[in-house]
């Protein structure tokens, strides 16, 4: 029962992570590049945000949102609990190798639209020109 429990706070946690949702102001953007001697690597990156895990691990991209993942529960389980948690939440399966081109992708979009800037000195930070 004490393990039941620990597992179910530990979903609790990731969802409250990985759930948050932040408002942004974005405008659009006229000066894109004023940062774009210190380009960001974005393979590096992407990397870093899948740090823990292998290309061929499984990850749920949720509500096509955030990742929901887990390096010690069985990907199946934890989709199982989540759900059982979450009611009306959607989850898409793939492994960590198509979740990161999915954000790269994403990311590359944002970056062409104005939304976000892609520079080492702003990190990836909305852009929002008062």
């Amino acid at each position: 029962m004490r393990k039941r429990n620990l597992l179910y706070a530990s979903i609790a946690l990731i969802c409250a992570v990985l759930l948050t949702n932040v408002n942004v102001d974005a405008r659009e953007n006229t000066d894109i590049n004023q940062n774009s001697s210190n380009p960001i690597n974005l393979e590096t990156y992407i990397d870093d945000l899948f740090s823990e895990m292998d290309d061929e691990d499984i990850v749920f991209k949720v509500n096509n949102g955030g990742y929901l993942y887990s390096t010690k529960i069985d990907s199946n389980q934890l989709k199982d609990d989540f759900l059982r948690l979450n009611k009306g939440v959607k989850l898409k399966k793939m492994t960590v190798l198509e979740a990161k081109e999915d954000v790269k992708n994403d990311l590359i979009d944002d970056y062409l639209s104005g939304r976000i800037e892609l520079t080492e000195n702003s990190v990836i930070k909305d852009v929002n020109n008062d």
